[in-house]
């Protein structure tokens, strides 16, 4: 051996590190697919996998303990356990190992890196393996102790990965040329490896480099050995220094092997690397270590893929029971059933099988299960008739963790359903529609409706009485059969709106004059609890409040049919409902006299004015089409006297007019004889004849065509 390597390993034993290198972390990304295989066949030499647990990364915790005890261990606020060891905290990680072998049912593996350090045997004399202390540490036993409790296994391994450890026959021949005798052959669970096998580049050993460890925070923390982070491991074969037993052979840090080893009871020089096999008559499956299992919990299988990369195991665990599995029922492709025996608390899960036992479809049908229950499962597409559905009882352990699982149970696959249903019945809201099935597959058994409100499950007895969510929908109606797989789905049907009850107008048609004051108009009947819209044909005669129903009348409506519609909402349940009433109204009577007038006879006729009575909604003349006029036959010859005074011409879409006449009196001033009123002329003249006679002398006025004035008072 090369004195200088030899002369640096022992300085390497007595260094200290004075720096601490965390491992990088485990991430927990799932997987999109599932990636899984039955069994363990596709894991060769130098591929990684994941199985038990053990403090490695350096943690620093959310809630940290109050009083720690060194070497125990703690569960964090967020569920993350981790171990208080010499005033540091360690992350409690699962624990990577290399294969070395995958043969005769067993997966020999070897840790991926040094987990902790420890010495080979606690006293010089007479060392062997089979005596060792590093062998009754990793396995729980020694001579004087056989329940030794610190110790690597049941640190590592959970009861169920432990069960599935096989026990292993360890050769401790002599192999060395000193002739040191390795001991008697022994069966572990747990062990080192040997100067040969640690050398066979069939196990992956192919160089130094392939024999290098790299150590975790907790490892570098029990021990000194090390360098940049790479440490050496010991071997159970005992080292070739001399035939007393007192050195054990090792692999430096950087992989080269030391055949005369170091003394046995070197403390925290070098660490153990365990090596175990697995029995892989437990392995159930194989599955990617991060993401390998779909995490959908639910009736759909998922397709499997090969597992690509680091794995994990799913254990059988005897104590995960499940006693049997019976079909109840099928819809569709949905399998329903009923299990017993289970053990609460844990997954129910499921796997399709082809004929040569390889997985084809994964899915966890529930979680938190009860001991004995209904479950379904859908059947996949791809199934064939020389697959099974197998259902087992799963406890799940996460990305890197061991998941365990009791033994299969095979659930019945049922024949097809032939035949045809169809919905019969009125399709409006309230009404019962009825699933009208005609098989033609004998003895069905017991027979199962679901009703489907476009994707949603409505019902399940064989008639369905349609509700409001099911207006303006597609319903659908599957029937299955206990006895036959597949099921039969009737033509969609669209559910309508119900009609309400009739809707009236109180009172009916109305009659109104214009001027009358507002109104307000009100409904009876229909059936939903909508409001009611109100709506004028002619809002500029007659308008109205559409929510309140209050009535403006703003015009007569003469020849205009004006209708008032009341419509009430059906809202979710119901189609809307008019009602629809007259409203006539009349014009208001507009009385317009003319207004008296005089003048003397001869003058020119006044001005002829009119007075209104009856004008409404503060309207005066102005609101008229065409206002009345005042006229008179009297002209200036008229004689004196009253004439008449008339009114007409007034036109309006909101009055009719009721005319009084008034009186043009003609008074006589300047009036010529023969016109006006000569009622009293006679006298005159016999009065001037008579004067005439007594003045005697006075001679008679002959008479001619002339007018005579007679001026009157």
């Amino acid at each position: 051996m090369n004195i200088t390597k030899r002369i640096m390993s022992i300085i390497l034993t007595l260094a200290l590190a004075f720096t601490l290198i965390p491992t990088m972390p485990i991430t927990t990304n799932a997987a999109a697919a599932t990636a899984m295989e039955t069994g363990a066949g596709s894991i060769t030499v130098g591929d990684i996998v994941y199985y038990g647990t053990y403090p490695q990364s350096s943690y620093t915790p959310l809630q940290t303990p109050g009083s720690p005890v060194d070497g125990e261990t703690y569960t964090d606020a967020d569920d993350t356990e981790f171990m208080y060891k010499d005033n540091y905290y360690y992350k409690i990680e699962p624990i990577a190992w290399r294969v070395l072998k995958n043969e005769d049912g067993k997966l020999f593996v070897i840790s991926e890196k040094i987990l902790e350090y420890h010495i080979f045997n606690s006293y010089v004399p007479s060392t062997t393996w089979e005596t060792s202390s590093i062998r009754a540490w990793l396995n729980g036993y020694s001579e004087n102790n056989p329940n030794y409790g610190d110790n690597f296994n049941t640190k590592a391994f959970n009861a169920g990965e432990q069960a599935a450890i096989a026990n292993t026959h360890v050769t401790n021949n002599v192999s060395n040329s000193f002739g040191v005798n390795g001991g008697n052959d022994t069966n572990d669970k747990i062990f080192l490896l040997s100067l040969d096998e640690v050398q066979d580049d069939s196990l992956g050993f192919t160089d130094d480099n392939s024999r290098q460890a790299y150590t975790t925070a907790y490892a570098r923390n029990t021990g000194s050995g090390y360098n940049e982070n790479r440490a050496a491991w010991w071997l159970r074969s005992l080292g070739n220094f001399d035939a007393y037993n007192y050195f054990a052979a090792h692999v430096f840090w950087d992989g080269e092997v030391s055949f005369i080893g170091y003394s046995v009871d070197f403390e925290s020089y070098a660490a153990p690397r365990p090596a175990f096999n697995l029995d892989l008559s437990s392995v159930l499956f194989t599955s990617d270590a991060v993401g390998g299992k779909s995490t959908v919990v639910g009736g759909n299988l998922s397709v499997v893929t090969p597992p690509n990369g680091a794995v994990k195991f799913t254990v059988l665990d005897s104590s995960l029971e499940l006693t049997s599995v019976m079909r109840t029922g099928i819809t569709g492709r949905r399998i329903d059933f009923a299990y017993t025996g289970a053990m609460a608390g844990k997954t129910l899960s499921a796997v399709v099988l082809d004929n040569n036992g390889a997985v084809k479809y994964y899915g966890k049908l529930a979680d938190n299960i009860a001991a004995n229950g209904d479950a379904s499962v859908t059947l996949p597409e791809g199934f064939t008739d020389t697959d099974t559905m197998q259902i087992f009882v799963e406890e799940l352990g996460g990305d890197y963790y061991t998941d365990f699982a009791s033994g299969y149970k095979q659930l019945d696959i049922p024949g097809n359903l032939e035949g045809a249903v169809t919905i019969t019945g009125m399709t409006a809201y309230g009404e019962t529609l009825t699933a009208d099935i005609s098989l033609t597959s004998s003895d069905p058994g017991k027979l199962s409706y679901q009703w489907k409100r476009g994707t949603t499950d409505i019902g399940t007895n064989s008639t369905y009485i349609l509700s409001a969510a099911d207006i303006g929908q597609t319903i659908t109606v599957t029937v299955t059969a206990a006895n036959y797989f597949g099921s039969l789905t009737s033509p969609g049907v669209t559910a309508g709106k119900a009609s309400q009850a009739t809707l009236t107008v109180v009172g009916g048609n109305v009659t109104k004059t214009y001027g009358d004051a507002v109104f307000t108009l009100t409904t009876s009947g229909g059936s939903s609890t909508g409001a009611v819209a109100w709506q004028s044909s002619h809002p500029s005669l007659v308008s109205v409040n559409s929510t309140s129903g209050l009535v403006t009348i703003h015009g007569a409506t003469n020849a205009t049919a004006v209708e008032i519609t009341a419509t009430k909402s059906g809202g979710t349940n119901y189609n809307d409902t008019s009602a629809t009433v007259t409203v006539t109204v009349n014009k208001a009577t507009l009385t317009v006299t003319a207004d008296s007038k005089s003048r003397a006879y001869g003058a020119a006729n006044p001005t002829f004015t009119v007075s209104y009575d009856g004008f409404v909604n503060g309207e005066d003349e102005d609101s008229l089409t065409t206002k009345p006029t005042a006229a008179c036959a009297a002209n200036a010859t008229t004689p004196a006297g009253t004439v008449s005074i008339t009114v007409s011409g007034g036109e309006s879409d909101n009055y009719s007019f009721s005319y009084q006449s008034g009186t043009l009196t003609i008074t006589q001033a300047g009036q010529p004889f023969g016109t006006g009123d000569n009622s009293n002329m006679m006298l005159w003249l016999l009065l001037g004849g008579a004067s005439l006679t007594i003045l005697g002398g006075i001679a008679v006025a002959k008479r001619k065509k002339k007018r005579f004035y007679v001026k009157t008072k």
